[in-house]
C-alpha cells in the first residue's frame, strides 16, 4: 500500500532577496535530522520564491487601472492589489466571493496571484 506522509518544516526563517531557497531548505531540513529518500517531494509556497527573487511590490505606488477598479468594487478588494493580480496573470479563469482564480504567465493557476 502507497503511503502520503507530510512533514512540516520550521526554521528558514525571513527569507529576504537573493536568498537561495533550496540552501535554506536544505539546511532546515538537515536540522530536523530526517532522511531523505529518492521520490520525496518539497512543497514550498510562491510567497518565498516571490521574497527570493526581490518581487515585493508597494500597493501604494501603484495605480490601478480602469479594469482592476472595476473588479475590485466587485469583489470587494484593494484595487491596487487587483492590478497587480492582473499584471501577473496571463487571464482570469473564475472569480467568486473575494477570489480570483487566475492563470499566470508562467502557466500556474493560483488564487489570487
Amino acid at each position: 500500500m502507497k503511503r502520503l506522509t507530510v512533514i512540516g518544516l520550521e526554521g528558514l526563517g525571513e527569507v529576504k532577496a537573493g536568498d537561495s531557497i533550496g540552501r535554506l531548505i536544505w539546511e532546515a531540513w538537515s536540522r530536523k535530522g530526517e532522511a531523505l529518500l529518492e521520490g520525496d517531494i518539497f512543497v514550498i509556497a510562491h510567497k518565498i520564491v516571490s521574497k527570493a527573487e526581490g518581487r515585493l511590490i508597494r500597493l501604494a505606488e501603484i495605480k490601478p487601472s480602469a479594469r482592476a477598479l472595476e473588479l475590485a468594487r466587485e469583489l470587494g478588494k484593494d484595487p491596487a492589489l487587483v492590478e497587480i493580480i492582473l499584471r501577473e496573470s496571463r487571464r482570469i479563469i473564475r472569480m467568486g466571493g473575494s477570489t480570483i482564480i487566475v492563470e499566470t504567465h508562467h502557466g500556474f493557476i493560483c488564487a489570487n496571484a
